[in-house]
């Protein structure tokens, strides 16, 4: 919200008007320590303004012309626009001169539109497959909102309202403009950076120039001279320089470039009253409410769900961690029982290592006798050594020990679908292992026998 006390000092702001050749006749000051944007009346004979929006977003005062038609045609306060939203009208202007094509907010509105940013205000990509000039290049601006300063009203010579966060934002098709124009500003999207001063200046926005026998050069790595469109283009600006280099003519670049900027009204100067338009953007929309209401119940339905949700995976993984400790335990305890089965001494339910799928074991065996091997192997998934029950038939069960130990693969599954996978493999492994141990013993043992 516009609710933060400015921290801007003395010192500071008058780094600012000497860096930026504030106009002195604007009463550049410091608002009272508990000023806060937000208490800016309309009809108060001041602006505020925040001091990051020269360093980062390019923009100067006096006011560049097209800027000042873009506040006015989308009926917002200066105040109200963040850094960023500015810094794409000053680089989309910057663009068009570049290209020898006048900026017109009807053009700007083909890739750009209002858009709401929290209790401020920005520009972004216009919905649907609209065209794109300009890429968000540059990182997210900290603490930019607690650095305010006052000047006076007339530096903006026309009414501008302060939009309400909820009013309603229209986003109407075009009309009117150079399809020309369009396509020669898509053909190449460029990154949004902070614009030097020497390519403002250059393109009639900026006024701080401090050298009048020198002109700003823009200068590749190789030390060839470039443009201000093939400066914009590249892809890093890492090998490209702007310099001040003598220019041997009469006059300073000032009075070279078409100035684009809007002086300030007198001093004493009305400032013409809000039209309808522009009271009605002061009040809440009711259906963009109603939406932003019915918005703020999905979200919170959604994170309820979402905490739900996440508890019930809390939950399945206590249970999958109990199982694991579950599975240890039954395997220091599984015992072979008379008919066959192996009882896990309860512990069925929560591991869910039942074997009742092998079933009738006397039936593969036939009086046969059975080893069983406790085999202990560490599973990745539930980060423990998990036992299981091997057992080892003679030779001639072969197969029907390889169904019993598919039966054992599709039973074990630790109480987690998700290692189920895993658990097989690591079994599978550990049999083939062991049969192999197994027959070697049968072949030891038969050799010995016929010697």
């Amino acid at each position: 919200m516009h609710t933060y006390v400015s921290r801007l000092r003395n010192t500071e702001l008058e780094t600012l008007i000497a860096t930026y050749d504030i106009p002195l006749d604007l009463r550049p000051r410091l608002p009272d320590s508990n000023f806060k944007m937000i208490n800016l009346s309309v009809r108060d004979t001041t602006i505020g303004i925040y001091s990051r929006i020269f360093d980062s977003s390019g923009v100067r005062i006096p006011f560049s012309s097209f800027l000042l038609a873009v506040l006015k045609y989308f009926k917002v306060h200066i105040s109200q626009l963040v850094p960023l939203g500015l810094s794409k009208v000053v680089t989309f202007e910057v663009l068009c001169q570049s290209l020898n094509i006048e900026p017109t907010v009807t053009l700007f509105w083909v890739f750009q539109t209002l858009s709401k940013q929290g209790d401020w205000f920005s520009f972004a990509k216009r919905g649907g497959s609209t065209p794109v000039c300009m890429e968000v290049a540059k990182s997210g601006l900290k603490h930019w909102k607690e650095k305010i300063f006052l000047i006076d009203r007339r530096a903006i010579p026309f009414h501008m309202p302060w939009r309400h966060p909820d009013s309603c934002i229209t986003d109407k098709v075009p009309t009117g403009f150079n399809q020309d124009h369009v396509d020669r500003l898509k053909a190449y999207v460029v990154k949004l950076r902070d614009i030097p001063e020497g390519v403002l200046v250059r393109s009639g926005l900026s006024r701080v120039w401090r050298n009048p026998m020198c002109d700003p050069v823009l200068r590749r790595s190789d030390n060839t001279v470039m443009s201000i469109h093939d400066f914009l283009c590249m892809p890093s600006l890492d090998k490209a320089t702007v310099r001040e280099e003598p220019h041997k003519l009469g006059t300073s670049i000032l009075g070279r470039v078409v100035d684009r900027t809007t002086s300030p009204v007198p001093a004493g100067t009305d400032i013409p009253r809000a039209s309808p338009e522009e009271i009605a953007v002061t009040r809440p929309d009711p259906k963009v409410v109603t939406k932003a209401d019915h918005a703020a119940k999905r979200k919170t339905s959604t994170g309820l769900e979402i905490s739900t949700n996440t508890a019930k995976r809390t939950r399945l993984s206590q249970k999958v961690s109990g199982a694991g400790s579950s599975v240890l335990a039954a395997g220091d305890r599984v015992e072979q029982t008379d008919d066959g089965t192996l009882d896990d001494d309860g512990q069925r339910d929560e591991s869910e290592f039942s074997m009742e799928d092998i079933g009738n074991l006397n039936d593969a065996s036939q009086g046969e006798h059975i080893n069983v091997i406790l085999l202990q192997t560490f599973d990745p998934s539930l980060g423990l050594d998990v036992t299981y029950p091997l057992i080892l038939l003679p030779d001639k069960e072969v197969e029907a020990h390889a169904e019993l130990s598919g039966s054992v693969r599709r039973t074990t599954r630790a109480g987690s679908h998700a290692s189920h996978g895993k658990l097989v493999s690591s079994f599978t492994f550990a049999f083939n292992y062991t049969r192999s141990l197994s027959y070697m013993f049968f072949f030891s043992l038969f050799f010995v026998c016929w010697c």
